[in-house]
């Protein structure tokens, strides 16, 4: 499993409404094409997507809630299992750790590239929650 962690400046109820919210996906993790869906995921409920907005896939969400937050994303012959872990900190700010796995012949061959993926996924999300902020200000 590939995994990292980063301190965020927000509570985990608002990054649990990113992480879930179909319409924005793509406007962060640069690696799912737009969801076929807008508004708050649901668990157990399939959203289709693109990969790198070429191959088709599928998303469904496991487990939603301010803590935890798991998926499944499934395309032709390749699978990732993800988790979001989202621990209040006194300060206000969450401690986020996203941790994912891969199932599939391709990226198992690649498996060197996605060392980094899960703190880029974190710098993403954090840069994500800046920019809503502003847009707020």
């Amino acid at each position: 499993m590939y995994s990292s962690t980063l301190t965020i400046d927000a509570p985990p109820g608002s990054l649990a409404g990113i992480l879930t919210d179909l319409g924005a996906l793509a406007e962060w993790n640069p690696a799912l094409g737009r969801v076929n869906e807008t508004g708050r995921a649901q668990p157990g409920r399939r959203y289709r997507s693109r990969i790198r907005g070429v191959v088709p896939a599928t998303i469904r969400y496991e487990t939603i809630s301010d803590a935890l937050i798991t998926y499944r994303m499934q395309g032709p012959g390749v699978s990732e299992h993800g988790v979001w872990a989202l621990d209040p900190l006194p300060d206000g700010r969450t401690r986020v750790r996203h941790g994912f796995a891969h199932t599939g012949l391709v990226l198992r061959l690649m498996s060197a590239a996605f060392e980094p993926v899960a703190g880029w996924r974190l710098g993403r999300l954090r840069d994500e929650v800046r920019s809503r902020l502003a847009r707020r200000s």
